[in-house]
């Protein structure tokens, strides 16, 4: 079955940077521009928040307009974020990969140590459509 991606407009600086999605039935976050730490934890924090509200088990990350992940977001995501995710029920997390070289490396490299621990399933995509069809299997 082939998911339609959200119509949320890719241009828009005024969407939410999380929420919970009905009609996918699982929490979006979405990442844009540089983002200072505060906003980046807040948004992350937002995230856990929401998971939680709504007892979803699947994530999607949209980091494609994400310019890059400073390293003290990379540490406060691998011992901040990722401990407080393990307290919901969340088991699967899509990652819309950003266009430039330095977002998408800087987003994997935050993530490792939750791929081996192996309780969260990460997987990066390069389109909305992929990581919804691969959230819904």
């Amino acid at each position: 079955m082939q998911i339609t991606p959200n119509k949320l407009k890719k241009d828009s600086t005024n969407e939410p940077n999380c929420f919970f999605d009905k009609e996918q039935n699982l929490v979006r976050a979405i990442y844009v521009g540089f983002l200072s730490s505060e906003e980046f934890q807040n948004i992350g924090l937002k995230t856990i928040e929401t998971l939680k509200s709504t007892n979803t088990t699947r994530l999607l990350v949209d980091t494609e307009r994400l310019k890059v992940l400073r390293a003290e977001n990379q540490d406060w995501i691998k011992h901040e974020w990722f401990p407080k995710a393990l307290s919901t029920k969340l088991t699967k997390m899509a990652f819309i990969e950003p266009d430039n070289p330095f977002g998408k490396a800087s987003a994997q490299a935050a993530n490792t140590v939750e791929e081996i621990v192996g309780k969260i399933t990460i997987n990066y995509f390069k389109s909305e459509a992929e990581a919804l069809n691969w959230l819904n299997q």
